[in-house]
């Protein structure tokens, strides 16, 4: 009896071990998570496809870097062109199988001829190192993509540029405007961690002041978490009603991206204390499938805006009305897609070919379906 009881005494102390270890590792992957705005795609995580065209920027001082792209085929300089479409993807990274899905979108659209759609990949080191890409790819660590932060760089893999992923698209946003004369509308979006990239893009971004004369829109599809404006958060049980969480008690829960403390370089630089009035102006489009509703996170800072992504959605489109009042409706919309999960249809829908390929951002007459 007394072998028995022994043994069953260590079995109690290694379940009580490996409990902790656990638990441990858990606080360990939300730390990471609460900085990184979201969900999944780690960096030991690889890439299946790269894409095999380069866009390429010249940095400040002289340095030539590049990302991975993919684009129509379009004559350069076409006078046809006058929207541009560019896709983020998603958590992990993959960009041929949604740019193909907008290709065909606009071909049945009759819109093909006369839309560029460009799909950007954001990579990290393991992808650079697996697929032995060139030196000047840029790369990223987890997550640092989707919130706008500068590129990496680490032993046996050096980069001496440090560019901003949303600085990147600034750049091709730059380019186009100056190599389609008829452009008059670009559009960015994402489904994901490609719609978390959106919504922060947009509320860092400075193009739309810079070029008055293009109608600049932003379409997030089931975005998993949102930037919020205050520290106010939706009450537990509720979608409407508003409390501010005890920061002690759910760390970390109002530091960008997911709010304004500790904003990032890029954001910073652009004027963070702006960013309430900036984000006012944006013509904006919230999709969200009526299915997305699997718990995803178990993490204070991301649960305290809703259990799921539909109920962070639909919250935080409550948000936008509370604090901006019902004015923000004239620039921003929402729309459940019905019978939509998380990983679609939303862009193919009345719904999504309206706003990709119908809508004119500012215009309130293209808002309604």
């Amino acid at each position: 009896m007394k072998s028995i009881r022994k043994w069953l005494y260590l079995l109690f102390i290694l379940i009580m071990v490996a409990g902790l270890i656990g638990c441990l590792n858990q606080r360990r992957r939300s730390a990471r998570g609460n900085r990184g705005g979201g969900g999944g795609g780690g960096t030991n995580k690889i890439v299946e496809k790269v894409a095999e065209n380069r866009y390429s920027i010249t940095t400040d001082n002289g340095e030539t870097v590049s990302i991975p792209m993919m684009a129509n085929q379009i004559p350069r300089g076409s006078e046809q062109i006058d929207r541009a479409i560019i896709l983020i993807p998603a958590v992990g990274r993959q960009i041929g199988g949604f740019h193909t899905k907008v290709k065909r979108l606009a071909r049945e659209e009759g819109a093909f001829n006369s839309t560029v759609i460009i799909g950007l990949q954001f990579l990290y080191g393991s992808d650079i190192k697996h697929h032995n890409l060139e030196d000047d790819v840029l790369y990223w660590g987890e997550h640092g993509w989707s919130m706008g932060d500068p590129s990496a760089s680490e032993a046996g893999l050096p980069r001496t540029a440090h560019v901003s992923s949303f600085a990147m698209v600034d750049s091709l946003v730059t380019e186009l405007i100056a190599e389609f004369p008829n452009l008059n509308t670009i559009l960015v979006t994402g489904n994901s961690a490609g719609s978390k990239f959106t919504q922060r893009y947009a509320i860092g971004t400075r193009m739309p002041e810079m070029h008055p004369d293009v109608h600049f829109g932003f379409i997030s599809s089931n975005g998993g978490t949102f930037l919020y404006m205050s520290p106010e958060r939706p009450k537990t049980g509720t979608l409407n009603q508003w409390f501010t969480p005890n920061a002690a008690d759910c760390e970390r829960y109002n530091d960008y991206p997911l709010g304004l403390e500790n904003l990032n370089e890029y954001q910073e630089s652009n004027g963070g204390e702006s960013i309430p009035d900036i984000y006012a102006t944006r013509n904006y489009v919230y999709l969200i499938g009526s299915l997305d509703t699997r718990p995803d996170y178990n993490f204070c800072a991301y649960m305290v805006q809703g259990k799921h992504r539909l109920d962070r959605n639909k919250a935080y489109w409550n948000y936008l009305q509370y604090y901006y009042g019902p004015e923000i409706t004239e620039h921003q919309h929402f729309h459940v897609i019905e019978g939509a999960t998380h990983n679609g249809p939303t862009y193919d829908t009345r719904i999504g070919r309206h706003y990709l390929f119908e809508w004119v951002p500012g215009d309130p007459s293209t808002y309604d379906l």
